[in-house]
């Protein structure tokens, strides 16, 4: 590159510079059902060559207060339904527990998490009353 101030140049040194591969698209859409004893969260992503460049072949899903109480992950394959039952139980029950989703491409690129989305469940512990 060369500068010019005035009657002044000055010349830098040629720098090569390589991006990263492309990741696939963010997960959206994070949305989930309470059927009393579990939710069922679900997100959309674009999973197909035909629809986007990148397309996500691994979800990772977790979830958590901020503590390992009650907290947990579980992988998703993009061709399966994009969904994770988690149980409400004794040890999470009452706590805000937040959910993201992480997609993956073939080469394991990563997208940015998701936006969290965060419920309380309330409900008797088992046994209760």
């Amino acid at each position: 590159m060369v500068a010019f101030i005035g009657d002044l140049t000055s010349r830098s040194n040629t720098a090569l510079f390589r991006t990263g591969e492309q990741g696939p698209e963010q997960a959206t859409s994070l949305r989930f059902t309470d059927n009393g004893d579990r939710w069922t969260v679900e997100w959309d992503a674009c999973t197909t060559a035909a629809t986007c460049d990148v397309p996500a072949t691994e979800f990772d899903v977790e979830w958590g207060d901020g503590s390992q109480i009650g907290a947990g992950s579980t992988l998703v394959a993009g061709s399966a339904p994009r969904r994770v039952t988690v149980d409400i139980t004794d040890v999470n029950v009452g706590r805000n527990l937040c959910f993201t989703v992480t997609a993956f491409g073939a080469a394991n690129t990563a997208a940015s998490p998701s936006e969290q989305l965060c419920g309380i469940r309330e409900r008797a512990p088992l046994g209760a009353g």
